[in-house]
């Protein structure tokens, strides 16, 4: 009984010691793309005018429906070539909800893009960023009523940014490499009462492809 004894106190000290360790518990908050491919102008400055002609494109992302506070996500993106296709130019606007936080990203892309032969181009961009955070308190479910932690009005904050990337174009493939926020912003205030754990973080992202012709019209 005491071994038993000796065993339990044990591992209530290691417990302990762990809970010490575990203060605070931050998790990346970019914005997810399911199907990405479809969206490279928000990942990737650098893919502004790689299509050649004007383009257009809008994408909704509904996580878990039914559950309150899933995640939503709406994406409306621009770009196209300018200047006899030297250079690209696009827009993407970005609104993403998760419970009762709202952010908001309006980025405007440019790219220089350099021909390297008929088929092959090599592509450098740079995107002015502005996000907008929103936590609307009227949506929070506190446990006491009238908790004096959580705010009577929302908060919100603008904060600016930028990002960079690189996008190589071949004929079947493609590569590309970015890091859209590269500024360590937070988009809400650090007073603790306000503070929700959704800081910037610097993500980089690595994408590739292959685009294969099954047929005349059809490509994998």
């Amino acid at each position: 009984k005491s071994f038993n004894f000796y065993i339990m106190i044990k591992k209530l000290i290691n417990i302990v010691a762990f809970l010490m360790f575990c203060i605070c518990v931050q998790a990346q908050h970019d914005v997810h793309y399911t199907m990405f491919m479809f969206n490279k102008i928000a990942i990737n400055p650098a893919y502004a005018g790689s299509k050649e002609v004007f383009t257009m494109s809008g994408h909704y992302r509904n996580q878990w429906p039914g559950i309150k506070g899933a995640p939503q996500t709406f994406t409306f993106s621009a770009h196209t070539p300018m200047f006899k296709k030297k250079t690209g130019i696009g827009l993407s606007i970005i609104a993403d909800k998760i419970g009762m936080v709202n952010t908001y990203y309006t980025d405007l892309s440019y790219a220089y893009r350099i021909k390297l032969d008929k088929e092959k181009t090599l592509s450098i961009g740079v995107m002015a960023q502005f996000q907008y955070g929103r936590i609307n308190w009227q949506e929070s479910d506190p446990l006491d009523a009238g908790d004096n932690f959580v705010p009577s009005v929302s908060s919100n904050k603008l904060s600016p940014n930028f990002g960079m990337g690189a996008y190589y174009q071949a004929k079947n493939y493609y590569v590309g490499f970015s890091v859209p926020r590269v500024f360590k912003t937070t988009i809400y205030d650090d007073n603790p009462i306000e503070y929700v754990g959704l800081s910037s973080i610097r993500s980089s992202y690595l994408m590739a492809g292959f685009v294969a012709r099954l047929s005349r019209n059809v490509k994998l």
